[in-house]
């Protein structure tokens, strides 16, 4: 197969030019190289097509590629073409060239994380395969379960939900207790601290103090409407540090059958809701902290949402395990790929006339004065935390629009960037 290769699609794939002679699993396939397959799985992603099939076609008569359909199938089906992939997106979301555009949005908040890799997850949902094996004759959707590094703003595949006897879904606890202890610190050195960020559904308080005990595990979550957690005493907090603004109680609370967990209150600036999380951070983290920490895991939700309606991965590739945690991965690695390339783009354009993203930065201006201005109208208080303007986490459908063209259409990078800053100077 020779998949005629354009600049843009270099400019894309070239941070894991060196990772794949790097990877473990990587081998010499005389048919279809590790490099080319990974140029397919990218390609697919990025296609319009959301069939294989149509995908396929694609790809012979614009003369890109020849691909039989029972050969894609197969591939789908490589345990070893799998491990192969999942390293690679593995080894890219930890290699420091890579990341070197990378601004951790977290940094500076609090001196206390330092120490920590913070990870949000939560599960996703893809449509059955057209051949899906039914249970009850249904056939029911295929879950995954994603991890964003909130640090990088990389994200990683962590598992397939497992389907039996007339389980139709995978509770997030019972998923999470099947990762071993490395999987769950997404590989982090010994001695880093790794707090996971879950929601409600991933809420087991004595699982969490073996992790803690054993792993460096901490988590982050809300409290669910039913607990039964008793207060054992208030917890002092500086109410004059900008950051611990509405913020309404700071306690430990007795959860029952684990250790004294950490209860914050926190009432919204805008809309005045409140939300209760529960932590076994130390107490050293102002409650601020937490209580922005959980807010900033909604950016995992902007990623499904690039998922589905800028990718348009609605529906699983193929029915067997496989070919789902492959597809996942592909996912993973096209997502990564694109915001690298992104912030390479949005650095190169400062050196001209054109910011890439200005208007993003614009709005979130705009959208934080006016939340100043109603919460002030609210009587209400609003944290430092929130005044920060962050860059882009999910990519405007613009930037696809251009990607899928360009990759396609064998673009030189030098043509195709100055047709995205202009694209961008458009009001």
């Amino acid at each position: 197969m020779d998949i005629k290769n354009t600049d843009v699609l270099e400019k894309l794939l070239f941070p894991t030019t060196n990772l794949i002679a790097k990877n473990s699993y990587s081998r010499d396939c005389p048919e279809i190289s590790d490099e080319e397959w990974i140029k397919l799985g990218i390609l697919r992603v990025l296609s319009n097509e959301t069939s294989g099939r149509g995908f396929l076609e694609d790809l012979f008569f614009g003369k890109k590629a020849h691909v039989s359909t029972g050969h894609f199938f197969e591939m789908l089906k490589s345990n070893r073409r799998y491990k192969f992939t999942k390293e690679l997106n593995e080894m890219l979301v930890k290699d420091d060239v890579a990341l070197a555009e990378c601004n951790d949005p977290l940094d500076g908040i609090c001196k206390e994380l330092d120490g920590f890799d913070i990870y949000s997850g939560d599960g996703h949902h893809h449509k059955a395969p057209v051949h899906e094996d039914k249970i009850d004759s249904t056939a029911y959707s295929t879950q995954h379960f994603y991890a964003l590094n909130m640090r990088t703003q990389m994200v990683s595949h962590i598992d397939n939900a497992e389907y039996g006897d007339t389980r139709k879904k995978e509770h997030d606890m019972r998923m999470l207790k099947r990762q071993t202890i490395d999987s769950l610190r997404q590989g982090a050195p010994k001695g880093r601290k790794v707090l996971l960020v879950w929601d409600k559904a991933g809420i087991d308080y004595l699982q969490w103090y073996c992790w803690k005990m054993s792993g460096g595990i901490y988590f982050l979550s809300v409290e669910k409407d039913n607990s039964t957690a008793k207060v054992l005493k208030n917890i002092a907090f500086d109410k004059s540090d900008e950051r611990n603004k509405g913020i309404m109680s700071n306690e430990m609370v007795d959860p029952s059958k684990a250790e004294a967990l950490r209860r914050i209150t926190y009432q919204c600036p805008e809309t005045g809701k409140i939300f209760v999380f529960l932590t076994n951070l130390p107490h050293s983290i102002p409650p601020g902290v937490i209580a922005y920490l959980y807010k900033c895991r909604w950016n995992l939700e902007k990623i499904y949402n690039t998922f589905k309606h800028k990718f348009f991965e609605n529906r699983a590739w193929a029915k067997s395990p496989t070919a789902k945690s492959i597809q996942a991965n592909f996912i993973c690695l096209t997502y990564n790929l694109s915001i690298i390339l992104s912030r390479k783009a949005e650095t190169e354009s400062k050196a001209g006339d054109v910011q890439l993203n200005k208007q993003h930065y614009e709005r979130k201006q705009k959208r934080i004065d006016d939340l100043v201005k109603k919460a002030k109208k609210n009587n209400r208080s609003v944290s430092s935390l929130l005044l920060r303007v962050t860059a882009l986490t999910e990519l405007p459908k613009k930037f696809y629009r251009w990607l899928r063209r360009n990759v396609v259409h064998e673009t030189s990078w030098t043509e195709a960037f100055a047709a995205l800053c202009l694209s961008y100077a458009e009001k």
